[in-house]
């Protein structure tokens, strides 16, 4: 039987580049007196390297959070930090979160800033460029979500209690986005504490396209859709504003909202949902400038681009005309929030 440490790190990823020895090397770097471990988990189809002084395993089940169950499931460690294979952690990391989860015993789950990266900081990309801006818009460039509006431990890197992530289940296996907004709804549900500290922090880099980055949303909309169908919640955070005057980042930002939209309006059905809006057309069609609409199969969704706002009606209680009507003091409440002329 192997012996206990402290903390056992679980790190997932689905393909091996450059960026996943890197944060095996940061890890290994830890100024600590702390006893740890690395769990290195193989969650895509290539095949599993070994590595000096790092426990490999093969996860066949897709998803983050079911190779962050498979890793934690062999750990060892007292507490588990979750790094995400695209991260790279200071070198005091792991002594900061394990002094601060270990202020109380109701404290869950500790995360840090996780500074969004370029691998060219010099002359970074546009997809860079714009994951800065973004990040400053909705954290204030921290990416930490621990305010009244967005309260989600940051699993990109984070240190949880290990015992308490099995009495609350550890991740949902069925979520391949938004794992960490459902875990921390469970933690919360609990009763548990969550926690950050300031005194470290850690940087998130992307090898993605533009594409492919965009395309992520559809899948947090989609498991967003899931969490709030699974556990009675009310309304998602969608996506905030852009505090942006660059047409080309609001332009790129409309499509990861779009791509939002679309996996929220109809996870599971095999119609395709119809978008129409923001467009020059959207005054002929009775819409605000800013109001984009989703058709999905069975109701139609309604986004505020500029509030974020989001009302939904069944298709079915619907009259499908335009302009778009929705009569009396509902018409006039539709005007006020924005969505119509």
């Amino acid at each position: 039987m192997r012996s206990k440490v402290d903390v056992s790190f679980v790190v997932p990823y689905v393909e091996l580049d450059h960026l996943v020895e890197r944060t095996i090397r940061g890890i290994k770097a830890q100024k600590t007196s702390l006893t740890v471990e690395v769990i290195l988990v193989n969650n895509g189809p290539g095949a599993t390297p070994a590595m000096d002084g790092v426990l490999s395993l093969r996860c066949e089940k897709p998803g983050a959070g079911s190779a962050r169950n498979f890793g934690a499931k062999e750990a060892r460690g007292r507490f588990l930090a979750f790094v995400d294979s695209d991260v790279i952690l200071d070198e005091n990391w792991v002594e900061e979160c394990y002094a601060e989860i270990t202020k109380s015993p109701r404290i869950a789950a500790v995360q840090t800033p996780v500074v969004t990266s370029s691998l060219n900081e010099a002359s970074p990309s546009f997809l860079d460029r714009f994951r800065y801006v973004y990040k400053e818009s909705i954290t204030r460039g921290s990416f930490v979500f621990l305010n009244k509006d967005n309260i989600i431990i940051n699993t990109a890197a984070c240190l949880l209690n290990r015992e308490v992530f099995w009495f609350v289940g550890g991740f949902e296996e069925g979520l391949l986005r938004a794992e960490d907004r459902h875990l921390t709804l469970k933690l919360l549900a609990k009763g548990y504490f969550l926690s950050c500290t300031m005194k470290t922090s850690s940087k998130v880099y992307n090898t993605k396209g533009l594409l492919k980055f965009a395309w992520k949303f559809h899948r947090q909309g989609r498991d967003d859709r899931r969490i709030n169908e699974a556990l009675g919640v009310a309304e998602v955070k969608k996506p905030r504003a852009l505090n942006s005057s660059s047409v080309l980042y609001r332009t790129y930002r409309r499509l990861c909202l779009f791509f939002f939209s679309l996996g929220y309006a109809k996870f599971e059905d095999p119609i395709a949902p119809v978008s129409f809006g923001p467009s020059l057309l959207n005054p002929l069609l009775g819409l605000a400038p800013s109001t984009l609409v989703i058709r999905g199969a069975e109701e139609l969704i309604l986004i505020n681009t500029k509030s974020q706002q989001v009302v939904t009606f069944p298709l079915k209680e619907f009259d499908w005309k335009f302009p778009l009507t929705f009569g009396g003091q509902l018409q006039a409440s539709m005007k006020e929030q924005g969505f119509i002329l």
